[in-house]
């Protein structure tokens, strides 16, 4: 049992009680610039108290101040926290949250945006090698009220599949030294634009459990190509392949809690860049960049910030962040040779 720790993100505190000294160290090692010894009263504040299950060795439930209540298999502690601030990250508001890695160069940042796997950690360390400030390797903090880029610091992960050239001495457990905030100058969607259409994806959806009888009804319901169930992060989830004309995923989520599951996290992947190509970049329109960057918001619909402040409506959310987004320069890069493609990058922003 530890006394109330708090970790703020933004603009909401996560308060931690209960059965939790392994996961408050995974915490510590992972969030600890999040740490603060005071709380805000200005701030969502979010509840948590971890209590282990006797039904299954090593398994947690987690009881929110809101009544909602997470029954969970037996996780590794760095797993459990990360799925805490991740659930902590889908209720700020202040912030567009993308999946991004986030560097300062000069006096504006730069955004790498893309699915896992696309190799955002690689470039962001290549770049820092570079002389570029280093702000986040995966959520790019993007200010509502002033486009100005956040850092959002933690040790840098790479990827199985990604080819890790950029410091490999200081990894896993090395920190680079944190910037401060930037105002937001070029945003990056790493990707090949003219496979965007066809290139294999896959949405994972995490649980805190599976009923047996969840992917018959989601398959007769929906017709959700490729579905199957997996692990992803230690949790129970299933995958599927996104196709035009499929439901909204609120939908699909109510037919998840309906039979007992529910949703914890929604993650995008696509095929891990190898760097073994020639890089490609091109400028895009604003209109463009927007469409695509709502894909890479963190939790996307499921967010709090959807939800309240665009109410629901994804008009309004696209009007905002274009708005946030009308003086940057947008491109699409395709990853190629790690050198070449960090060369690339250079040159279209200066």
């Amino acid at each position: 049992m530890v006394d109330n720790q708090t970790f703020r993100f933004f603009d909401v505190e996560l308060s931690l009680t209960g059965e939790s000294d392994s996961v408050l160290a995974a915490l510590h090692r992972s969030f600890g610039a999040f740490h603060c010894a005071e709380p805000d009263q200005n701030v969502r504040r979010l509840e948590a108290e971890l209590i282990f299950e006797d039904v299954l060795p090593g398994a947690f439930s987690v009881h929110f101040d809101d009544g909602s209540v997470w029954r969970l298999p037996p996780l590794r502690p760095d797993e459990l926290a990360g799925l805490l601030v991740r659930h902590s990250l889908a209720q700020v508001c202040s912030h567009f949250l993308l999946h991004a890695g986030a560097l300062g160069w000069r006096d504006r940042a730069v955004l790498l945006v893309g699915n896992s796997g696309a190799g955002k950690t690689t470039l962001t360390l290549a770049l820092e090698e570079r002389g570029f400030t280093f702000l986040s390797d995966e959520t790019g903090a993007l200010a509502r009220a002033d486009g100005v880029v956040h850092p959002f610091p933690r040790p840098p992960r790479v990827q199985d599949g990604i080819e890790a050239k950029a410091a490999p001495d200081r990894l896993p457990g090395w920190m680079p030294p944190v910037g401060h905030p930037f105002p937001l100058g070029h945003l990056f969607f790493l990707g090949d634009r003219a496979k965007l259409a066809t290139e294999t994806k896959q949405i994972v959806v995490l649980c805190d459990r599976l009923d047996p009888s969840l992917l018959p009804t989601l398959q007769s319901t929906f017709g959700l190509r490729d579905l199957h169930a997996t692990v992803c992060q230690g949790l129970p989830a299933f995958a599927y392949s996104p196709l035009a004309g499929l439901p909204d995923f609120s939908k699909i989520e109510n037919l998840c809690f309906s039979r007992g599951s529910q949703v914890l996290d929604v993650v995008k992947s696509t095929p891990a860049s190898t760097f073994g190509e020639r890089p490609r970049c091109q400028p895009i329109p604003t209109s463009e960049a927007t469409l695509h960057a709502l894909g890479h918001l963190q939790n996307g619909y499921r967010s709090r910030l959807f939800r309240t402040v665009y109410a629901g409506k994804p008009a309004a959310l696209y009007t905002g962040l274009a708005s946030t987004l009308g003086r940057v320069q947008c491109h699409w890069l395709q990853p190629g040779h790690l050198e070449e493609t960090v060369n690339l990058i250079c040159a279209a922003i200066d």
